[in-house]
């Protein structure tokens, strides 16, 4: 697929691909800066795929699992894209990709216990001037409730360096876009040790119910750009990506 060969694609973990239970395979792009490693499973389950494939997807639900990931680098903003069937919110946070702690520069992505979408990049220390601007947090409106519990949605998320945005979508289609102030705004984006679908290292917090991320549901592929696509790109991979086209 073209998709797979853009230049700015960093990762694209097809979970159908992975052998026996350690290890899934990052789909490697043309990209002249650095890529993803292979993804590590940990504790997580062959699923259903979003078409009805048997073993094609991960499933998440239990504590503990995950994919192990490392992007190396830095870059210029950043696009997430993922499928996912979520069975429940019944934690406060639901990781989609999270780096291990969240040090400067690293961005934090995943599903609040009331729907909403969920990402930050932490600025640098030297740029952090109050307690509110260590982590500027931008919120989607609510993607889910349980009437939408075991159906296949895609999220994407965008992060625009230059133009000073962050932008969320489901489905292809925009759900919000707004504005990063300048003294909240990250030079490049740094990625590292990281985890799909959970929280592996949570530094020096100890409470249980702010640790436990990992999804209680399942997800069909993860990509991840060094770069944040236009919305015509991103409602691209949703209109080759969705069971109705095939």
């Amino acid at each position: 697929s073209s998709l797979r060969r853009d230049p700015r694609l960093l990762g694209w973990f097809d979970f159908s691909e992975h052998t026996g239970r350690t290890r899934i395979l990052t789909i490697r792009s043309t990209a002249m800066s650095p890529i993803a490693s292979d993804g590590a499973v940990v504790a997580a389950e062959s699923s259903t795929d979003r078409f009805g494939r048997i073993d094609r997807a991960m499933n998440f639900g239990r504590i503990g699992s995950r994919v192990r990931v490392n992007v190396p680098g830095r870059h210029r903003g950043l696009t997430m894209n993922c499928w996912v069937r979520i069975s429940s919110l019944d934690r406060w946070y639901n990781s989609l990709f999270l780096t291990d702690g969240h040090e400067q520069r690293e961005p934090h992505w995943q599903i609040m216990d009331d729907g909403r979408v969920f990402f930050s990049v932490k600025l640098p220390s030297d740029r952090i001037r109050d307690a509110r601007q260590r982590q500027p947090v931008f919120y989607s409106p609510p993607i889910w409730d349980e009437t939408f519990s075991g159906r296949w949605t895609m999220l994407s998320v965008t992060y625009d360096i230059d133009q000073r945005q962050v932008t969320h979508y489901q489905d292809g289609k925009i759900t919000s876009r707004q504005e990063i102030p300048v003294d909240d705004l990250a030079d490049w984006i740094e990625i590292g040790p990281a985890s799909i679908s959970n929280w592996s290292e949570p530094m020096y917090f100890t409470n249980p119910e702010f640790v436990l991320r990992h999804l209680n549901g399942s997800m069909d592929e993860f990509a991840i750009y060094s770069d944040a696509l236009s919305s015509d790109e991103v409602m691209n991979l949703f209109r080759v990506g969705t069971p109705n086209e095939h």
